[in-house]
């Protein structure tokens, strides 16, 4: 029963994570449901002979919730099966994360589980963000340096890029006359995309989990 409530206020909170920040442009996402996940395994009673595939059914109910989410992209409710079939590689991280919540709470008990567990996500999310910082490209020489205001060659940037600026890395690797180019790198090293003179082209990553070419 409590892993239950528990899968089902995370399915809610997830539901508001992922409405704001997809995976498609905000990997560190992925780790968030991992995270939520091992949540629900550390739940689940390790008394019983099932408790890793209990773990692993409410992990999925967790993350269905948050799954339909990007429902948000469909036009049309006949659009809504297939965006959901496409998006359901994520119930992967959510029933491994609870797999290992799980199995680590039957060998270590569920206080020495939550540390050492929470310490790994941590550590993963740090080397995710160095990754980021170490594989963006450097600023080109002449890069504009600048706060914030219209006035500022960047501002072309950010309005473009909007959203899928925040978090990531921003290197201007083009500038000159009247344009300029910005790369945005993202935790883990993800490339999600450029902006050149106002355009928006996506990255790897984002093509990667699906996204359309542009």
């Amino acid at each position: 029963m409590v892993s239950l409530v528990v899968a089902a206020v995370l399915g809610l909170a997830l539901f508001g994570v992922l409405l704001v920040f997809p995976p498609l442009y905000f990997p560190w996402a992925l780790l968030v449901i991992v995270a939520g996940g091992i949540s629900v395994g550390l739940s689940v009673d390790p008394s019983s002979s099932r408790g890793s595939l209990t773990a692993a059914a409410f992990g999925a109910l967790m993350l269905a919730t948050a799954l339909l989410v990007l429902g948000r992209f469909a036009i049309a409710p006949s659009a809504y099966v297939g965006l959901f079939v496409s998006a359901s590689w994520l119930f992967v991280p959510a029933v491994a994360g609870a797999l290992f919540g799980a199995a680590f709470r039957r060998r270590l008990g569920l206080h020495r589980a939550t540390v050492v567990l929470v310490t790994i996500v941590v550590i993963v999310g740090a080397i995710g963000a160095a990754l980021a910082l170490a594989v963006a490209p450097a600023d080109a020489a002449n890069a504009p340096v600048c706060e914030s205001g219209l006035e500022c060659a960047r501002s072309r940037c950010w309005f473009t890029a909007e959203r899928r600026r925040l978090y990531a890395v921003e290197r201007v690797t083009a500038f000159g006359g009247s344009g300029i180019t910005c790369t945005y790198t993202a935790w883990g090293g993800a490339d999600i995309g450029t902006v050149r003179d106002g355009s928006w082209t996506d990255g790897a990553w984002p093509i990667l989990l699906g996204a359309a070419r542009r």
